[in-house]
């Protein structure tokens, strides 16, 4: 176990996170895959401030949502560009055995699950937004992941939901 901590941060919180860890994945001895995992693991979970991961690809980002969501009991929508990217995350959470749902069109609220996962054209419309700012008032919501964020930028021109995500 690597000696990861934070000043605002109990000296036992990145143990008793990585047990969280080790007890979704049913995997016992299971490690942080890179220190920066476990650290932003930790600034998901404290929620004070934005936050900003990039990792390899298979360092285990998708983990840091999942685990953030269990730990503190709320609800992360996660944001994909991809229809095979949506996919992806839905396999990862069967095997975290983590409840999620998938926002779909005429939706206006959102199941009350750990993860919600919405394409980007899904999460620019007024129902996701609204489903949010509700989940937000109640004092239920836990963030907003952006998955492969570089594609709003690059997408850009292409897709004009990309041009709308930031009304998010």
């Amino acid at each position: 176990m690597r000696n990861l901590y934070y000043a605002q941060s109990p000296p036992d919180t990145s143990y008793n996170v990585l047990g969280a860890l080790r007890e979704m994945l049913r995997l016992p001895d299971c490690e942080w895959t890179l220190d920066e995992q476990c650290k932003a693991t930790l600034f998901a979970i404290q929620r004070k401030t934005d936050l900003l991961v990039a990792l390899p690809t298979g360092s285990g980002k998708s983990v840091i949502p999942m685990l953030a969501a269990r730990v503190v009991n709320k609800t992360f929508a996660v944001i994909v560009p991809f229809i095979s990217l949506l996919e992806d995350w839905e396999h990862h959470l069967k095997l975290a055995r983590l409840f999620y749902s998938v926002f779909k069109p005429g939706m206006c609220t959102f199941s009350n699950t750990p993860i919600i996962l919405a394409t980007t054209d899904m999460a620019v419309t007024p129902g996701f937004s609204g489903a949010i700012g509700r989940f937000f008032a109640n004092h239920t919501f836990g963030g907003l992941v952006i998955d492969e964020v570089h594609e709003v930028f690059v997408l850009r021109e292409f897709r004009n939901c990309m041009r709308n995500i930031w009304h998010i």
